[in-house]
């Protein structure tokens, strides 16, 4: 399904914002800049994920609605016209698959919405 002239407006704003993010992370900084902030994922191993769904949360929350809907127990990460799903994935990792939210919440959502979005971090 082709995006429609509103999608791609949406994708370019998202792009725009997102490219006001930092672009290189340091993960102690990171991990302390969430734990001032009093985000509840500050403790965790994969930091990385989850210090990009906090950046994505503190730069996107004033233009889209922050948790996005759910499906059964899942949820997208936002939600402006369509669901989002926030992911990060290392370059350097032997594994070139990405995990994204589950294959019926998908189906759902785009039953739904007409089409997902997804917003990827590689680093």
């Amino acid at each position: 399904m082709a995006p429609t002239n509103d999608l791609v407006k949406i994708g370019q704003r998202l792009e725009a914002i997102l490219r006001t993010m930092p672009q290189f992370w340091d993960g102690k900084t990171a991990i302390l800049q969430m734990k001032q902030d009093h985000y509840p994922h500050w403790k965790q191993m994969e930091w990385i994920g989850f210090y990009f769904q906090y950046l994505c949360e503190k730069h996107l929350a004033p233009t889209m609605r922050i948790p996005g809907p759910s499906y059964g127990k899942t949820e997208f990460d936002g939600f402006w016209r369509i669901p989002w799903d926030f992911k990060s994935h290392a370059e350097n990792s032997s594994r070139h698959t990405l995990i994204v939210n589950d294959k019926e919440a998908i189906e759902r959502a785009i039953a739904q919405y007409g089409s997902v979005g997804v917003i990827v971090a590689l680093g």
